[in-house]
């Protein structure tokens, strides 16, 4: 194969990630208005366990020895402590937002999320912000705010929701 014709694939492939991305999101709060008693964290653990089964199903059939992982021990730990860590509550947090809002809204907030990653690094690394940064994170922050209020600052619902009790009793 051509490096043209990898990259075109590999355009292909990124086009089709993010049109199922979306559709996950919408099937989601399909889900859930069909079936009240799906939950977020429900979703999310079958949505997981459902991808990885498939990635070692085709890392098999590649002759790739998917379980060779498992045979070092840090390794292992290294990807349970991301799965569990990471993954999971990324996830959850995802189809929590659609759960309780939106499909729309809770894209918007994973994609605002380099910018707690910028913070952090300022914070801890005393890594210095650039003034667009510091730009593009007040017009994401007040876009999402606008997105949820509609412009009226009075009822910024999404908090509210997601720092019920339900939702943490959720992730115990």
């Amino acid at each position: 194969m051509t490096k043209q014709k990898k990259s075109q694939l590999w355009t292909v492939l990124c086009a089709f990630a993010c049109f199922m991305w979306g559709i996950s999101g919408l099937f989601g709060k399909a889900l859930f208005n069909l079936a009240p008693t799906v939950t977020a964290l429900w979703l999310s653990q079958v949505r997981m366990m459902t991808a990885g089964l498939f990635l070692i199903l085709i890392a098999a059939v590649r002759h790739q020895k998917p379980w060779r992982i498992w045979q070092d021990r840090w390794r292992a730990l290294r990807l349970i402590a991301y799965g569990l860590t990471g993954m999971l509550p990324v996830q959850f947090c995802y189809f929590m937002v659609i759960q309780l809002a939106n499909a729309s809204l809770s894209t918007i907030l994973q994609f605002i999320g380099p910018f707690f990653i910028m913070g952090y690094l300022a914070l801890t690394k005393k890594q210095v912000i650039r003034r667009l940064d510091l730009l593009a994170s007040v017009v994401a922050f007040l876009g999402v705010f606008l997105l949820d209020t509609h412009g009226m600052w009075r009822i910024f619902r999404l908090p509210q929701r997601c720092c019920s009790g339900d939702y943490y009793r959720q992730l115990v």
